[in-house]
């Protein structure tokens, strides 16, 4: 899995590409928490380049997600790819996490 993250004010992006299994979701679980840790307000998860997700990367989305709102934040998933949004669909996750266009 690849990860970027770009930070500009209280916005952080979240760039994941690839397959985010068990060491991806470690990966996206720790970029969530440094941009948290930083004071983001807005998350932006762009999953345009994700072709796979596992349970544990859910987990990690599901679990930044409850954070941010805890906090009077956000987090959304922006631009997912068909295989990431059959996924956030069948979960459920979509009317959380999925950013309305």
């Amino acid at each position: 899995m690849n990860l970027q993250r770009l930070a500009q004010g209280d916005l952080h992006e979240v760039v994941a590409s690839g397959r985010i299994d068990g060491e991806g979701a470690t990966q996206l679980e720790g970029a969530l928490g440094e941009a948290m840790a930083e004071g983001a307000k807005r998350i932006h998860v762009d999953l345009s380049g994700a072709t796979f997700i596992s349970s544990p990367g859910l987990r990690a989305l599901l679990q930044a997600w409850r954070n941010m709102q805890s906090k009077g934040g956000i987090l959304h998933v922006v631009d997912p790819s068909v295989e990431a949004s059959t996924l956030l669909n069948t979960s459920g996750f979509q009317k959380m996490v999925l950013q309305k266009a």
